[in-house]
């Protein structure tokens, strides 16, 4: 938070910072649980780790998918602290994977998933939104910071300008599975539902298939809230509505059931 608020600190920071060109790099959507099991797996093999890049806002996010920059370049003038750890996990680089591959080739890379109404629960929990409203004005909901009202309309993603925040929160879920299936080969797939089943195991599986050693037992740290928890006691039709769930279904059922998340409404009606 300190570069932050004071990001010319950044640089004279920076000369004691080597980039890891070899890290365990963390990717999936915003509330698909990558920093509790970012931050667990770290724990768990002895390794230093960052959970968001503080430097990489909205305009540096903008600049990367518009091509006027690149990855290696930015990171050298606002990610070179984060990026000098082993465990790096940043929602906003899951989409641009062409980009972390040509910059780090070496790395080893994570990719979580939830299912989709889940993870747009989750999201709209955290913003305070209502899951049944068909459209919003954002600045009627506070907790929509800048970086956050593009996360909730996939602003700079591949994506159409028009459409709810339903719609293009579902969208950008589809295009992080599409990449998902198109990178798979070099990624480590975990779900948020397997972690949630047995996390302490799921971890060290984890940690096993990446071929790093558990150092450390994390059973008493499974527990810890990284990101603040949302609520799950409605069910996806409760708290979405039919139309909303309609809507998250229709554009996710393909890539939502090669996961095997069922759809609810969709599948059955179409």
């Amino acid at each position: 938070m300190l570069f932050i608020w004071t990001p010319f600190l950044r640089p004279l920071a920076y000369r004691f910072f080597k980039v890891n060109e070899r890290p365990v790099i963390v990717l999936g959507n915003q509330k698909a649980g990558t920093s509790a099991i970012a931050a667990l797996l770290a724990k768990a093999i002895g390794a230093d780790y960052d959970i968001d890049i503080g430097g990489f806002r909205n305009k540096e996010y903008a600049a990367l998918h518009a091509g006027t920059t690149d990855l290696r370049t930015l990171i050298s003038r606002k990610g070179k602290i984060e990026f000098s750890k082993e465990v790096v996990k940043e929602p906003n680089l899951t989409f641009l994977i062409p980009q972390l591959l040509t910059a780090f080739p070496e790395a080893t890379y994570i990719y979580i998933v939830r299912d989709p109404r889940a993870n747009i629960r989750s999201t709209l929990n955290r913003l305070k939104i209502p899951g049944t409203l068909p459209k919003i004005n954002p600045a009627d909901y506070p907790e929509i910071s800048p970086i956050w009202h593009s996360i909730l309309y996939n602003e700079w993603v591949r994506d159409s300008a028009e459409g709810s925040h339903i719609y293009h929160s579902a969208q950008r879920w589809n295009t992080g599975a599409e990449d998902y299936f198109k990178y798979e080969d070099k990624l480590h797939l975990i779900r948020y539902e397997d972690f949630n089943k047995n996390k302490t195991q799921a971890v060290y599986d984890l940690a096993e298939r990446i071929g790093r050693t558990v150092t450390s037992d994390i059973a008493d740290k499974v527990d810890i809230q990284f990101q603040v928890k949302g609520s799950n006691k409605k069910t996806y039709r409760e708290f979405f509505g039919d139309d909303n769930l309609r809507l998250i279904e229709s554009v996710c059922s393909p890539q939502m059931q090669k996961f095997n998340y069922q759809p609810e409404l969709f599948l059955h009606e179409g």
